[in-house]
């Protein structure tokens, strides 16, 4: 699941919430979707190994911040 707090979605019904699932198709979606809604900073929560190809391509990019936290501490 992926959330987005800013109000320059383009698209309407995208503006808050996607669903993600990790194919790689999907993954090049979501990058796409937070370009277009001029996302430049990501936080990710650490659960397991499952941030982990979204980091990736994230990180291709280039054009976002990457922050990786946990929610234990």
């Amino acid at each position: 699941m992926a959330a987005v707090r800013v109000p320059r979605c383009q698209r309407q019904e995208d503006r808050a919430l996607k669903g993600v699932l990790d194919l790689p198709g999907d993954l090049l979606r979501l990058r796409e979707w937070l370009t277009e809604c001029a996302v430049t900073e990501v936080t990710m929560e650490a659960t397991g190994v499952y941030w982990r190809p979204v980091w990736h391509v994230l990180e291709d990019e280039g054009a976002f911040e990457l922050r990786l936290v946990n929610a234990s501490t």
